[in-house]
């Protein structure tokens, strides 16, 4: 008796995948030598297996993107606030801070080729280091200004800079100053004509303000790109303002946790590196959290 299409057909998709039993394998077998519609079927199912299994793995694939992305979002977001906290912490560990002159703190000499030279003397505290830099006078003349500075950082390291030489770039200096940041830029003249107009350097060093500029600057421009943001957040271009508005934000905040509100700075290119990378850091975390965020809804 031939066995109906029907109850074959049944047994087909368990054949397809070599699930049925030895009986039922049998049976379907000697069917499809005699049914050429029993077969075409056959070849349907097996021609459907492969694009099936691939799409049952479409979500899992897409889970598995997602969880790295998450994981990449969250890795980079430890990165940057770690990468934050030490630019911060170094940022203030080095922060230089004027000391003020001790009179004998400096031997004056001329070297055999006419150039005037500066050693620190053993009065030098440990922790304090000294900065070289050159201007003109009031009178027009090259002048060379020593500094002395200090910070946690080289008051941990215990620096000792005494019996160190500092030679002026050429014969044309005359003058040689002590800068005094702490008593906002005095010079003292230590080496130069003595005049009754210029008897103590009769000029004040004074600090940057850049860093002002630069505060006050990226605050205001926080406030308009995120009134812009606000506006247009359900827009195109709500992702770019956002990004505009954050990378303004980091600076800002940048400059209070290096600088705090103070804005003046003798060493301007210090100061301005450690707030830039800091900067960069935290809007890395900022940009991380928001991907991470919009990743979760």
């Amino acid at each position: 008796m031939k066995t109906p299409c029907s109850v074959i057909q049944d047994l087909l998709p368990l054949y397809a995948e070599d699930l049925a039993g030895e009986e039922s394998r049998a049976l379907v077998e000697a069917h499809l030598q005699e049914c050429d519609a029993c077969k075409q079927t056959l070849e349907g199912l097996r021609d459907a297996r492969p694009m099936t299994a691939l799409t049952d793995a479409v979500p899992l694939l897409l889970m598995k993107q997602l969880l790295r992305k998450h994981t990449l979002l969250w890795c980079l977001l430890t990165g940057c606030l770690i990468a934050a906290m030490a630019f911060t912490v170094l940022g203030r560990m080095t922060a230089p801070e004027g000391t003020p002159y001790i009179k004998g703190l400096f031997s004056v000499a001329k070297a055999e080729d006419g150039r005037l030279t500066v050693t620190v003397t053993s009065k030098s505290e440990s922790g304090v280091d000294y900065l070289v830099e050159y201007f003109y006078n009031e009178t027009g003349s090259e002048s060379m200004s020593i500094t002395a500075y200090t910070s946690p950082w080289l008051r941990a390291a215990k620096l000792d800079r005494s019996g160190t030489v500092y030679t002026a770039r050429s014969k044309d200096v005359r003058y040689i100053y002590y800068c005094d940041h702490s008593r906002g830029g005095k010079l003292t003249l230590l080496k130069g004509p003595f005049t009754v107009t210029n008897p103590s350097g009769g000029v004040l060093l004074l600090p940057r303000l850049t860093l002002n500029y630069y505060f006050l600057a990226s605050l205001a421009l926080t406030g308009l790109f995120g009134v812009l943001w606000l506006a247009l957040r359900g827009k195109a271009a709500g992702a770019t303002l956002l990004s505009v508005t954050l990378g303004f934000f980091s600076y800002f905040l940048a400059h209070l946790l290096v600088k705090g509100t103070d804005g003046t700075s003798y060493f301007l290119l210090q100061d301005l590196a450690f707030i830039l990378l800091t900067a960069a850091a935290l809007l890395g975390i900022f940009v991380s959290a928001v991907s991470l965020y919009r990743l979760q809804k």
